[in-house]
């Protein structure tokens, strides 16, 4: 599974329905790296580390910490309560096009999996939301999303919640289990919101 940085899209109505279309790089979006923080041994300070995705971000650590798991520092990262973990502000509307449940739901116990917090990187000043994306296999994408000019830090495991909200929400039943498709958007008050769609990778 690769672990890399995000796309978004937007939608047209057509004869009656909604069709996703891609959206530019260049359209409102900036992208970013994915940044973690938290405590990499018992007593030990909280750290930061950015990367193209939390695979690079492992390889980083382990350069200093070659013993370094995600399982290793769990102790030492209790999960936080959930932030704003409700079933508001989801979107079925919003997202880069309808991708594959099955795929999404790994997506979502790897994040679940992630002690520490991940970061919504501010929005530049030009730009109406930032993302960065936190999972991606066979073209189904969890991103990461800002559209406030400050950081926003949250707990990992909370992305993956809040994608499953999405999943509660939003999944379109296929003639068999595993045809079912969704899309959508869970936003948070604070102006992250994390988006779940298709995209390439």
């Amino acid at each position: 599974m690769r672990f890399i940085i995000g796309l978004s899209a937007v939608f047209t109505i057509a004869f009656g329905g909604i069709i996703p279309l891609r959206r530019d790089f260049s359209d409102h979006l900036s992208l970013g790296n994915i940044s973690w923080a938290g405590i990499l041994e018992e007593g030990g300070p909280r750290v930061e580390v950015t990367g193209s995705s939390f695979e690079d971000i492992e390889r980083q650590i382990q350069s200093t910490k070659p013993d370094f798991t995600w399982d290793s520092i769990k102790p030492f990262n209790p999960p936080a309560a959930g932030q704003g973990n409700t079933d508001t502000y989801v979107n079925c509307n919003e997202g880069s096009g309808q991708t594959s449940v099955g795929r999404i739901g790994e997506g979502i116990a790897y994040l679940r999996s992630k002690p520490g917090d991940c970061r919504a990187a501010a929005r530049p000043a030009e730009q109406l939301r930032s993302c960065g994306r936190v999972s991606c296999s066979y073209n189904a994408a969890i991103q990461l999303c800002s559209t406030a000019t400050n950081d926003i830090w949250m707990p990992c495991a909370t992305i993956g919640d809040y994608a499953q909200i999405i999943l509660n929400h939003c999944t379109q039943p296929g003639i068999i289990a595993s045809d079912a498709l969704v899309q959508g958007t869970k936003h948070d008050p604070t102006g992250m919101f994390v988006e779940v769609g298709d995209d390439s990778c």
